[in-house]
């Protein structure tokens, strides 16, 4: 469990949780309608929307269902969890195990499901209900749709099961899918009932983060999702209006991957993006619901709980400094800087209160990170806390592979942690390590802004002396760091801070010890492999009795030479 939903579990959830999954109470109270809400509710173009953890897309998706509903549009949600997404997994690799062939696979099966979906929900209307049913092969479908336990991803599972077969090659599979789902007939129909019904037809696809790995078929899925929703929305035209929320990680995976994306889908991307203002709009509103305070403007709501010092909109701009300017980072530093005040016996918030729960949030994701990750990453803890009382949480690579080559040298290192250490290639690979659960971010050299790890996963590129790297704001109070992050520079951030377990450092491990095991294979023998043979000698000793053998050292030349005959 993440610090974030530790704290508020553990405490009243006075201002919400920040999840819309768990806050359907406040969103329907104090939904704050900005910017974003407006655009996504009103521009019926553009349908991928993007943001980062925290930035609100669930919610987004609570209360577009909502107001559409009101509107008497007819609105299909679509949420996998994440068993029905790692179910998909196994189906989706039989249409191959590249992006663009799982993509072609899943862009049509998706299809089919979405374009089943929109008649199955006009059937379940008596006035639309004979507009299906007049259709056999529409009708017969529907029929088959709807006996399937689960949701639209599991049913989808089902269908490809029983159509898919497994003696076929992947490229036949995607060729034969259209023909196996009598996909033309089935939109040529659904296109015509939609028609006919006047219904005008909303779909909102959230949560495609649950379950999903940012490997081939992982990517490729959701490639599929984003191209099927396009080639539905492009045959319903103005009847049908799709929403697809993705994570920011996702749809970077995607751009990488995918090199037509840019120039097919580039154009329907809606990044959510939070200012101060609508920051501190959304903040009154949770106060004046969760508090009752009765004042219609929202500086003086803000003025009403807080101290003199933290007044007025610059008051506000200081504890919001404190977070990534994301509002599941706002709800959290509320919720625990009211605990704080309440455990006082106090109605107002001070300063201390922002501060301490920032550092108490802050050093709940530390000890988050290091528990969670000591039994693949010996060590971690000793790493990330000699990074604590720096002068600045920015350095360069060199700088901090400095300070992972002091620790390693120490006496007090643990045996575990320096075999660790020399396995991946120590201080380079500790620090890609670092990376690849979010400690560290490096900062891209073409627009200069941080990139952390979204996956766990080691950087793409390699690294050298000169270039920098941030430990993650997220650390900074727990580390004692001190830096300016304003509002630009927080949304420059691309991270996920969520600690997430993953294999990469266990397969980093299995894999360099591969490579070295292999190497013995390379060096040649005689003379010639004498001086490689020896280095290879002392790394497989000081790897296997690391803290049990010290000094291991090379033989000087003079006696490598008498014993080789030179």
């Amino acid at each position: 469990m993440g610090a974030d939903s530790t704290i508020t579990s553990m405490k009243a959830n006075v201002f919400g949780d920040g999840r819309a999954e768990y806050d359907h109470a406040m969103l329907s109270q104090a939904f704050y309608e900005g910017q974003d809400y407006k655009t996504l509710f009103e521009d019926p173009d553009r349908f991928v929307v993007v943001g980062r953890r925290g930035t609100g897309k669930s919610a987004l998706t609570y209360q577009l269902q909502k107001d559409w509903i009101a509107k008497n549009s007819r609105v299909i949600l679509v949420a996998p969890t994440e068993q029905e997404v790692i179910g998909m997994r196994p189906t989706a690799s039989l249409f191959g195990e590249t992006v663009t062939r799982v993509r072609a696979g899943m862009k049509l099966a998706w299809r089919y499901a979405i374009l089943v979906e929109i008649a199955a929900a006009l059937a379940s209307n008596y006035k639309h209900r004979k507009l299906v049913e007049r259709n056999d092969l529409l009708a017969e479908h529907i029929r088959r749709w709807q006996a399937m336990s689960g949701g639209v991803t599991d049913k989808l599972r089902l269908t490809l099961r029983d159509t898919l077969r497994s003696s076929d090659s992947s490229e036949d599979r995607i060729a034969d899918i259209s023909a196996f789902l009598s996909l033309n007939k089935i939109t040529e129909q659904v296109s015509l009932v939609v028609e006919e019904s006047g219904q005008h037809l909303v779909m909102l696809i959230d949560r495609l983060d649950e379950g999903y790995e940012s490997d081939q078929v992982g990517i490729g899925i959701v490639d599929g999702i984003l191209y099927a929703v396009e080639d539905v929305k492009n045959i319903l035209q103005q009847a049908f209006r799709p929403l697809v929320f993705v994570r920011d990680n996702i749809l970077r995976a995607i751009q990488i991957e995918d090199k037509d994306f840019s120039r097919n889908l580039e154009a329907q991307v809606v990044r959510l993006h939070w200012d101060p203002e609508e920051l501190f709009h959304l903040a009154a509103r949770r106060i004046r619901a969760a508090l009752g305070v009765d004042k219609e403007n929202d500086g003086k709501v803000w003025n009403a709980v807080t101290s003199n010092e933290l007044h007025g909109r610059d008051g506000f701009k200081r504890c919001l400094q404190l977070t990534l300017y994301r509002p599941r980072d706002l709800i959290s530093l509320l919720n625990t800087a009211y605990y704080r005040a309440r455990r006082q016996n106090r109605e107002t918030l001070i300063d201390d209160d922002f501060r301490a729960s920032a550092k108490e949030i802050s050093i709940n994701r530390l000890t988050d990170l290091s528990n969670e990750y000591e039994s693949v990453f010996p060590g971690v803890g000793d790493y990330t806390s000699r990074f604590a009382n720096l002068e600045s949480p920015r350095l360069t690579v060199q700088e901090a592979a400095n300070i992972i080559d002091v620790l390693a040298g120490s006496a007090t290192f643990a045996a575990s942690a320096l075999q660790h250490f020399r396995i991946v290639g120590e201080s380079m690979g500790v620090l890609s390590a670092l990376y690849g659960i979010g400690f560290l971010g490096f900062q891209d050299r073409e627009h200069q802004s941080f990139v952390f790890s979204h996956d766990g996963r080691t950087p793409k590129r390699s690294l050298v002396g000169e270039d920098v790297v941030m430990v993650h704001p997220c650390y900074w109070e727990a580390l004692g760091l001190k830096d300016a992050l304003d509002e630009n520079s927080a949304q420059e951030i691309f991270d996920e801070y969520e600690v997430k377990i993953t294999s990469e450092s266990t397969e980093q491990r299995r894999n360099a010890l591969g490579q070295i095991i292999a190497e013995i294979n390379t060096i040649p023998r005689g003379v010639e492999g004498a001086e490689h043979f020896e280095d290879w000698c002392k790394r497989a000793v000081e790897i296997a009795f690391a803290r049990q053998l010290a000094n291991v050292q090379l033989k000087p030349k003079e006696t490598l030479n008498k014993y080789c005959g030179r």
